[in-house]
């Protein structure tokens, strides 16, 4: 069964609610017509009372009389009856002849609608009853109209409003559909375009709405979406190739030793030799592996559980006493000033996060230069900055730096030695301990900060 798209639901409900807002107010002009029509009679058969009042009633009727039916009167026909009171009991002493053999059967004071006998048994008729006294005199009037013209313009209005209401119905909904559509034309623009990007295609982007209304938010979102996506993808495609090129050269240099040792019969010592340099390409290889492993770690919760509080400053010590005997062959120092600082952390990989920004810090630095360490609070938290005397950084590689298997000395052609991984992995534990690393840097020198926030 296919399910019925937004526009149609909208379509439809917005139908329904034109429909009931048209039949209520159809229905309120109607009653309100019908009202006024009511009013309007009332008022002039209370004129035609207060006339019979203030002319016939002036002098009083010895006998029953009928009225003159020339009698001008703001309705017409008009059906009349006045009844005088003598010793509590009524005498009709004026009558219209239409009313001759008939008796309205109203004797309480106010406005009625029964039947009209002299015009049509199945029509209607207003009728008035109006109490009066004259000359000391107690009179009853009760005054008639045929109603008949009343009922053929409200039955005229109905029909009237029946098929200019349907004209409007029609008018209206084919108007709501239009501005449906429009409306949800960016929503369609969206799902068109969604439809149609792939793994292969993600470079395609949403056309923003002209209006900045809640789609352009939705498409540029969706955008935004789709360029993290892409840089993952395109990421992990690096990360691949250079997974495939790192893994690749020790194994190759591996399997050329092995080669080269089977060839033919060889000394010990030259065994030896083949052996440790086997020995050490799969050392490579086995730190690559674990260093891959470690970033492809997506179980966070586990190592939460491992976090405890740490002495920060003490870590910094261990990271740089490990890191000695490397600055020491370039006859590099350590300028250390430390805060005294306690964080919740994971004591194993915030050690290595830091010595693995010492470990960039030493290569790049010219041999007889001073690494700066500070550690301090401040206000937004906790920094750690190290600042080497290397080559600066230019600005457009401050990002990609962080990236694994990307090495900044193919750009430069330095002989530094490393997989690129460091600064990858530094970072990702900053963020696993909710900080960050940022880096600036000059011509000469660059700036690492750890900022964990409190």
């Amino acid at each position: 069964m296919r399910a019925q798209s937004a526009s149609g639901r909208l379509l439809k409900g917005y139908a329904v609610l034109l429909g009931v807002v048209l039949l209520f107010l159809g229905i309120l002009f109607y009653t309100g017509l019908n009202l006024s029509f009511e009013n309007s009679l009332h008022s002039s058969l209370e004129s035609i009372a207060l006339d019979l009042k203030n002319d016939e009633l002036a002098h009083p009727q010895q006998k029953s009389s009928v009225i003159d039916p020339k009698e001008e009167f703001p309705l017409s026909p008009v059906s009349i009856e006045v009844y005088r009171f003598t010793a509590g009991k009524p005498e009709r002493i004026l009558f219209t002849k239409n009313m001759q053999d008939h008796r309205f059967g109203h004797s309480d004071p106010g406005f009625y609608i029964e039947e009209i006998p002299f015009v049509s048994k199945e029509d209607e008729s207003g009728l008035l009853v109006y109490r009066a006294q004259k000359n000391g005199i107690d009179y009853l009037i009760k005054v008639a109209v045929p109603i008949n013209k009343i009922d053929d313009t409200l039955e005229t209005f109905t029909a009237l409003l029946v098929f200019f209401g349907f004209v409007i119905f029609l008018v209206a909904l084919y108007l709501g559909y239009r501005a449906i559509e429009r409306v949800l034309s960016p929503m369609r623009n969206i799902t068109e375009t969604a439809a149609t990007i792939s793994q292969s295609n993600l470079s395609k982007r949403i056309e923003l709405p002209k209006e900045k209304d809640e789609f352009f938010e939705l498409a540029y979102t969706f955008n935004t979406m789709l360029d993290r996506l892409e840089n993952a993808f395109n990421q992990a495609r690096r990360f691949n190739a250079s997974v495939s090129h790192e893994l690749k050269t020790p194994l190759t240099i591996i399997r050329g030793e092995i080669d080269v040792a089977l060839i033919r019969e060889r000394s010990s010592k030259e065994y030896a030799e083949v052996l440790h340099s086997v020995l050490e390409e799969t050392d490579k290889l086995q730190s690559i592996i674990e260093t891959m492993l470690l970033l492809s770690k997506s179980d966070t919760r586990a190592l939460k559980k491992r976090f405890r509080l740490v002495s920060l400053d003490k870590l910094v010590g261990e990271a740089i006493d490990q890191m000695r005997p490397s600055a020491v062959a370039k006859n590099i120092e350590f300028e250390l000033r430390c805060d005294k600082v306690t964080v919740d952390a994971e004591p194993t990989l915030l050690r290595r996060a830091i010595v693995n920004l010492l470990d960039n810090a030493v290569k790049f630095s010219p041999d007889g230069s001073v690494i700066k360490v500070v550690l301090q609070k401040t206000r937004k938290g906790v920094e750690l900055k190290i600042v080497d005397q290397g080559p600066g950084i230019p600005e457009n590689l401050k990002e990609k730096i962080f990236e694994p298997f990307y090495r900044i000395e193919k750009k430069w052609e330095t002989t530094t030695s490393g997989s690129g991984l460091g600064l990858s992995i530094a970072r990702w534990i900053a963020q696993l301990h909710n900080g960050n690393i940022y880096v600036t840097s000059g011509e000469e020198g660059s700036e690492f900060v750890i900022r964990f926030s409190q």
